[in-house]
């Protein structure tokens, strides 16, 4: 049976918790559970998270000492009882229907490790949505769609079943590291709908929001940096050997005007 572990790591959240804890509390989907991790905020955002504990049994209120974003989730995946983890900022928002959808998914590609889908980035009540251009579809090198511009990923919307853990000591970006981390072996299956609701303003989980589109390549952690590059070349150099072993010199044409335009323009 599919079921969720919702993390969520707040602090100083009160003016966006209740709705965020709607957004969640309100899917149609009852094998979920929701981890609040409180990391050592100042103002009322405890209490909301105490108050939603008592008034119902999937939610569990955890309080620490403030020690960053990347150590409230981790506190979250060590108490997660469920398969599947879905980690969610205190200021976005689940969409309508989210989990019964990725349910829906995982019941059909059963072997695969991480789900993923669009999702809405709000900024001052103006929503884009960060879509694929092609449609539902399992990915082989999800890392390689990264780099191109053609995968985003973010908290939120994506989902996974593997125990992996965010880096403690990377205190930017530590999204692009996990992420990172997380697919450099597995598969991805992404679906065509909305996820969920990035909001853009300055009091994220526990520090302030950046440009996203960016933040896979700007600021990271050197060795990530590094091994994020050695995997986009090593892929590029795949792609052009199996070009010129077909004799197909359009094709190499075509995929240098891709590499320029992807790696260099954007």
């Amino acid at each position: 049976m599919v079921a969720f572990s919702i993390i969520v790591p707040v602090y100083n959240a009160e003016d966006t918790l209740d709705k965020v804890l709607n957004s969640l509390i309100s899917q149609d989907f009852f094998n979920k559970e929701i981890i609040l991790v409180d990391d050592g905020s100042t103002d009322s955002s405890a209490n909301i998270c105490d108050l939603y504990a008592s008034k119902y049994e999937f939610v569990k209120s955890i309080h620490k000492k403030n020690n960053g974003v990347s150590s409230a989730r981790n506190t979250g995946i060590f108490l997660a009882k469920n398969e599947w983890l879905l980690f969610l900022d205190a200021d976005d928002l689940l969409c309508p229907q989210a989990l019964i959808k990725y349910a829906d998914q995982i019941k059909r590609h059963p072997k695969v490790d991480v789900f993923a889908a669009n999702f809405i980035m709000e900024n001052d009540n103006v929503r884009k949505i960060f879509i694929k251009e092609h449609k539902s579809m399992l990915m082989d090198s999800p890392l390689y769609e990264i780099t191109k511009g053609q995968l985003y990923l973010r908290p939120g919307n994506f989902i996974t079943r593997e125990r992996c853990f965010f880096n403690t000591n990377i205190s930017l970006y530590e999204d692009t590291a996990y992420v990172f981390e997380l697919l450099q072996k597995k598969s991805l299956y992404y679906s065509n709908f909305n996820s969920m609701i990035y909001s853009c303003n300055l009091n994220g989980a526990s520090r302030q929001k950046h440009n996203y589109k960016n933040e896979w390549i700007y600021n990271i952690d050197s060795e990530i940096l590094k091994s994020y590059y050695c995997y986009f070349f090593r892929h590029f150099a795949q792609r052009i050997y199996s070009h010129l072993k077909a004799n197909d010199f359009l094709g190499i044409y075509k995929l240098l005007v891709e590499f320029i335009h992807k790696s260099f323009l954007l």
